[in-house]
C-alpha cells in the first residue's frame, strides 16, 4: 500500500481484516482476529465503559499509532515495536491481547486524528472541485490555456486515483 493512501484507509476502513494485514505475529494477529464483531462497530464511548484506560494504556495506544505511522502500511507491524520501552511482553499479552475491548479501542484511530482528517478531506475535496471547474480556454485568444488544462488534468487524475483506492478497499 502506498504511504499516501495509508492514513486515508485507516480513517475510513478500520476493521478486523485491515488490522490483521497490518500486524505481524501469531499472538497479536490472533488476538485481533478474536475481537468480537460488535466491538468493531461499537462507539468508542461504549468500549470505554468496559474498562478504564490507564496511563500505560494511553501510552501503548500512542505508541501503536506512532509505529503504524512509521510503517505507513508498507510493512507489517511487530508487537514489540509497540510495547518495547513501555512494558514487558507478559504485561502486553495479559493486559492488552487478552482484553478484546481494550485492544479494539487501541486499534481505533484517535478521535482527534479522525476529526482533523475529516476536515482536511473536506477541504481537499473543495479545492479539487475548484480545480476541476477551471476554464481551460484562454479568454483573450479563445484557444486552450495549457497551464489551466494541466491543473484540471492533474485534479482529474487525483480524483481517479482516490476512486480506484476506494473501490479496492470496499
Amino acid at each position: 500500500m502506498k504511504a499516501e493512501n495509508f492514513m486515508n484507509v485507516a480513517a475510513e476502513a478500520w476493521d478486523r481484516a485491515f488490522c490483521c494485514n497490518l500486524i505481524e505475529g501469531s499472538a497479536f494477529s490472533g488476538a485481533v482476529s478474536e475481537i468480537p464483531e460488535r466491538f468493531w462497530e461499537m462507539p468508542e464511548a461504549e468500549l470505554l465503559k468496559m474498562f478504564r484506560p490507564t496511563g500505560l494504556d494511553l501510552n501503548l495506544k500512542y505508541s501503536l499509532w506512532l509505529s503504524l505511522l512509521r510503517a505507513r502500511g508498507s510493512r507489517a507491524l511487530k508487537a514489540s515495536e509497540v510495547y518495547d520501552g513501555l512494558c514487558t511482553y507478559a504485561h502486553w499479552h495479559q493486559n492488552v491481547l487478552k482484553q478484546p475491548a481494550k485492544l479494539a479501542w487501541m486499534l481505533r484511530p484517535h478521535r482527534t486524528y479522525q476529526d482533523r482528517a475529516a476536515a482536511l478531506v473536506e477541504l481537499a475535496a473543495e479545492r479539487l472541485r475548484e480545480m476541476l471547474s477551471l476554464p481551460v480556454t484562454d479568454p483573450t485568444t479563445g484557444g486552450m490555456n495549457p497551464d489551466a488544462a494541466n491543473v484540471v488534468l492533474g485534479a482529474a487524475s487525483l480524483v481517479s486515483q482516490i476512486a480506484k483506492t476506494r473501490s479496492v478497499i470496499s
